[in-house]
């Protein structure tokens, strides 16, 4: 019962919004962070400080970074179905096949920011200061301050080009968090 406490403490929930989603008591939260309404976070969930889930979101298996963005609808991480096999149904492949079903964590660093309607696929890595734009369907890893978008997402460019070769990452919110 105690830890069920610390976990709803933990959660801080946007401004006169009716909180209905799903939050599993195994998913692990660091600091303050912020879950919107009908949000769903699975077991294998790992979300650090001054983080936020906007409404309507659903995350399966990830590890997020400190100060991220994430917007309405986004899905991280989901279950995928197998095309190599006969049948792409569960009830198929989970119960006449060898078929394991296990999920590979999404890993998001600190500063991302990742836009309404976009979808994370599993195993994918997106660096410090990556932006996803809206809808996107992101299908492999992008490096830090990345700019990407479309379906499949495609690198758009980077937004800090002015600052290459500096340090950026790990020093910058290590820096914040001191004050």
């Amino acid at each position: 019962m105690q830890h069920l406490k610390r976990l709803i403490l933990k959660l801080r929930y946007f401004k006169s919004s009716f909180y209905s989603g799903s939050v599993s008591l195994k998913a692990k939260f660091i600091g303050s962070v912020r879950i919107g309404p009908n949000v769903e976070i699975g077991s294998n969930v790992v979300m650090n400080d001054k983080s936020y889930v906007n409404r309507g979101s659903v995350i399966v298996a990830a590890e997020i970074g400190r100060y991220c963005s994430i917007g309405c609808n986004v899905i991280i991480g989901a279950h995928e179905h197998p095309l190599d096999l006969l049948s792409t149904s569960p009830h198929y492949y989970l119960h006449f096949t060898d078929y394991n079903d296990v999920s590979r964590p999404v890993k998001i660093g600190d500063d991302v920011w990742i836009g309404a309607n976009a979808v994370i696929k599993q195993g994918v890595e997106l660096g410090d200061g990556v932006v996803v734009g809206a809808g996107s369907v992101v299908t492999r890893s992008f490096a830090p301050y990345s700019i990407v978008a479309g379906v499949p997402a495609k690198l758009m460019g980077s937004r800090l080009d002015r600052y290459k070769g500096d340090n950026l990452s790990s020093d910058f919110f290590n820096y914040l968090l001191k004050k």
